[in-house]
């Protein structure tokens, strides 16, 4: 049973499990089988703190892994429970982390006026190859920890990594895997193929075995996990001038697949490569307005 989650989703539900334990040793009461008054209790104390309904949701999933209500049931399918998160959603509708979003070519004429590909360091190539990668694919950070040497082919013109449904967010059981491609592209200061080629040039004598295609820079020399990418991606965004305190790591996806919009890419084309299943979630969380006046700016350029 544990297999069928990701590591990240257990590490993440031990978190509300724990939480129940602490609870249930204060009301002295079964953690494995309780009256559905205590769950909502415990649920109630999350509301009562300000937490919204995602983190209420991942914490009824997490005791649903667990235990059952008195009277067998499960506690996603109570019916006291359904209305309880109904009304929790009534409060703290799930709404979209950002109203404005960076605009990439702020971060594009960052790299453009900075070292060319051959006088990069490793540290410069290992953060501008992420931030490449984040841009050129709209993915979530956690991809680059997918791209590994035994799932790619390489060609004159791009490397295509294969990506099973365990591999991304959206992996589900019916779910085919995707292909992530990374292509040519004229301007070599801006060529993702290009900075991977080179990476993997400079890389193979220290890789060891190391599937994982992006390494730490530093010494002693091993896979990079995700809190680093996230963090050399916070770092490309503060040097480049955006606000980092408003803007995680993650919202390149935001700003990418904003971009492409304004492109007039269509939205079938930026739903497939995001993998988006449907329109409305790319207009409610993603589609975002860049991060300045429109009005005032288009007034004003020439």
């Amino acid at each position: 049973m544990l297999k069928a989650r990701r590591e990240s989703s257990n590490k993440l539900y031990d978190t509300y499990v724990l939480r129940w334990f602490t609870f249930c040793e204060q009301k002295q009461i079964d953690p494995f089988e309780a009256d559905v008054k205590y769950i909502l209790q415990f649920l109630q104390i999350m509301v009562t703190k300000g937490l919204k309904y995602t983190t209420v949701s991942t914490a009824k999933s997490a005791l649903g892994t667990c235990i059952y209500i008195t009277g067998n049931y499960e506690i996603a399918k109570h019916p006291d429970i359904k209305i309880f998160m109904k009304g929790v959603f009534a409060i703290t509708p799930t709404q979209p982390k950002y109203t404005a979003i960076w605009d990439p070519d702020v971060v594009l004429d960052y790299f453009r006026k900075g070292p060319s590909l051959y006088e990069l360091n490793m540290e410069e190539l290992s953060k501008k190859l992420c931030m490449l990668i984040m841009l050129v694919t709209a993915q979530r950070p956690q991809i680059l920890q997918s791209l590994k040497m035994n799932n790619f082919s390489v060609s004159q013109r791009d490397y295509v990594f294969l990506l099973q449904a365990k591999d991304i967010k959206q992996g589900r059981p019916s779910f085919n895997g995707i292909s992530i491609t990374l292509a040519k592209y004229p301007e070599e200061t801006l060529c993702v193929f290009s900075h991977l080629k080179l990476y993997m040039a400079l890389t193979e004598h220290v890789r060891k075995g190391e599937q994982q295609i992006m390494l730490t820079y530093g010494l002693p020399i091993h896979k990079a996990s995700y809190n680093t990418m996230r963090r050399w991606l916070k770092d490309v965004l503060q040097e480049a001038g955006i606000d980092t305190k408003s803007f995680s790591a993650g919202s390149t996806r935001s700003a990418a697949s904003s971009k492409a919009s304004r492109a007039n890419v269509p939205i079938e084309i930026i739903m497939n490569k995001c993998g988006w299943s449907q329109s409305s979630t790319f207009a409610k969380f993603y589609n975002k307005e860049f991060n300045k006046d429109v009005f005032a700016y288009s007034v004003l350029q020439k």
